[in-house]
């Protein structure tokens, strides 16, 4: 849910403008007001204590996201793992993963051109190159590792939607809002293929909406995953859902 226009107005002076009041600040005050969000107008937001760029415009890291990577973060070990941040767009779940856990590699995966300038930009940003890498792949396509750990976000809204908000339609990627299959299509992809690039006793995390819930766990019971539990975030919402190998 968006602020209201006078507190965005606010926390863009504060956060891009240090409360001064440049020409170029009343530019952006026309860019909120016509509906751009945020986090583009000011461009960057944070992410569980990293910096995230959003110069090229992909989707903006949602508060949900954050809170369960945090509390999926909070379980992982810091011995040295190996993760995969699928569907990565800015990054910022892999580079928070990458900052909070040093003894740990992170591979990105994205089709998105722009998404992948973005996140070697998020990468450098964040001091974080040694240990990570970048893959262009179509989920799984180009993926050749196992992974300890994959996280993934998917594109998972159903196409006839209506409750997208306007700024949302109007100014973030389609590619990576919405889904054919009533929003299941990437999830199901995903799951189908996940097990093949997981360690033994590794774990897929995905994102989806709560009316995806019952399809993922039926899916992910008929091809044999384990541990299966679905997890809400701040709002009382289930939000994502963990399966074993």
């Amino acid at each position: 849910m968006r602020l209201d226009t006078n507190k965005e107005i606010y926390w863009l002076q504060q956060e891009k403008y240090g409360g001064a009041t440049p020409p170029a600040f009343f530019d952006d005050k026309k860019r909120l007001k016509n509906g751009e969000p945020l986090d583009y107008v000011i461009g960057s937001k944070p992410f569980l204590g990293c910096v995230i760029d959003l110069a090229h415009r992909p989707l903006i890291p949602r508060a949900e996201t954050e809170y369960w990577v945090q509390k999926v973060l909070a379980t992982l070990p810091h011995s040295p793992i190996h993760i995969l941040d699928l569907f990565a767009g800015s990054g910022c779940v892999g580079v928070a993963l990458a900052r909070h856990l040093p003894n740990a590699r992170v591979d990105f995966a994205d089709n998105d051109s722009n998404c992948l300038k973005q996140i070697h930009k998020n990468i450098e940003l964040n001091n974080l190159t040694p240990q990570t890498q970048v893959i262009k792949s179509d989920v799984f396509s180009n993926i050749t590792q196992r992974y300890d750990y994959i996280f993934a976000n998917p594109p998972y809204i159903a196409r006839n939607s209506k409750s997208v908000q306007p700024s949302v339609l109007n100014y973030e990627p389609p590619v990576a809002l919405f889904a054919d299959n009533n929003g299941l299509d990437l999830i199901q992809k995903t799951i189908q293929n996940a097990r093949k690039h997981l360690q033994p006793n590794g774990t897929l995390f995905i994102e989806h909406d709560p009316h995806q819930t019952q399809s993922i766990h039926n899916l992910a019971k008929t091809l044999l995953y384990t541990n299966i539990k679905t997890h809400k975030d701040q709002y009382n919402v289930e939000r994502v859902t963990g399966v074993g190998v």
